[in-house]
């Protein structure tokens, strides 16, 4: 993690300062680790469906070949589906 040494306007943080935005950045990255735990678990539970995950990635306007392997679908799945429900 970079540390912030620079608060607004360019002014030079204090040490306290400085220890709470690392203490702030400890409690994002085990917030993020929660939920990601949380997720996976869901996933396992079979309570995360399909819909529901085109229907986020969509919002987010992702798409494409670059989305379909960070997710891990092979392109030829991932048109199958799309095809599916009419996406294509």
């Amino acid at each position: 993690m970079s540390e912030w040494r620079w608060g607004k306007a360019g002014q030079r943080l204090t040490d306290g300062e400085r220890m709470w935005r690392r203490r702030q950045q400890g409690k994002d990255k085990r917030q993020f680790d929660t939920a990601l735990t949380e997720a996976q678990a869901k996933w396992r539970r079979g309570a995360v469906y399909p819909d529901s995950i085109t229907a986020a990635l969509d919002m987010q306007n992702l798409y494409g070949p670059e989305v379909d392997k960070a997710c891990g679908w092979k392109r030829a799945v991932a048109d199958a589906r799309a095809a599916l429900e009419g996406h294509q």
